[in-house]
């Protein structure tokens, strides 16, 4: 009976679960996810009085990050027309792709991969985070993962060109879990406070914020912010130094 569901209304749904950590007690394992995404879990009864707010929330965020993103649009198109690299279709097709490289790399461990990919200072901090789960014997996994939307929400063009960046929001889904070195799950990275005790995985959206840097003509993943930091790139201001 899921797939009978519109796609939209499952979006939300899936984003109402999430609006619940707001107001519940954050994972004490907070290593799940490339970045350090986690969600946390709250009861029925505190869901349901929750409901109408994280509804109301919920379409008050998309309202701003759609705006945003059509006036990030606006800009990208004019600075396309001087500087090829701002083509908004070519920064959603690298977006797209690195975003499951680096996924994929990061589950992988593969240090080599991510270090092409990120920023130098994310990278030492990334390699220190897979470095300690490396010496627990466990590795981060994410099943099935999709992206669901991608939407360009800040641009800032400098005279450096080394200091240009720009910020998707991304929509995705994943079972996302952290097993040992027995391959058994030690930890779910899921909204589910029932599942979480089970160590049981579960396939759940969630939305990060992933800004690049220009590097030698290169973008490189600069940061990952998690959705609750929504208004950090949706507030920023877009900028064009000519």
């Amino acid at each position: 009976m899921r797939d009978c569901v519109p796609i939209q209304f499952r979006r939300v749904s899936s984003l109402l679960l999430k609006l619940m950590i707001l107001f519940a007690l954050a994972s004490p394992y907070a290593l799940a996810r490339a970045g350090g995404g986690g969600n946390g879990g709250g009861g029925l009864l505190l869901t349901l009085i929750l409901l109408p707010f994280a509804i109301a929330y919920a379409l008050y965020m998309n309202h701003r990050i759609n705006k945003k993103k059509k006036a990030t649009e606006r800009l990208l198109n004019t600075l396309s027309q001087d500087d090829p690299a701002w083509k908004e279709a070519d920064l959603e097709a690298h977006t797209r792709q690195t975003f499951l490289q680096i996924e994929v790399a990061w589950c992988k461990q593969d240090l080599a991969q991510l270090e092409s990919l990120l920023h130098p200072q994310l990278f030492s901090e990334w390699k220190a985070q897979i470095e300690l789960m490396q010496s627990n014997g466990e590795r981060n996994v994410m099943e099935n993962l999709r992206i669901e939307n991608v939407r360009l929400v800040e641009a800032e063009n400098y005279r450096d060109k080394e200091e240009d960046i720009y910020t998707a929001c991304i929509d995705a889904k994943a079972a996302d879990y952290t097993i040992g070195a027995n391959g058994e799950i030690v930890s779910s990275n899921t909204g589910s406070q029932r599942k979480k005790a089970n160590k049981e995985k579960s396939e759940e959206g969630f939305r990060e914020f992933w800004t690049y840097e220009r590097h030698d003509e290169k973008w490189l993943l600069l940061r990952v912010d998690q959705w609750d930091d929504w208004k950090k790139s949706v507030d920023a201001e877009l900028v064009d130094e000519k």
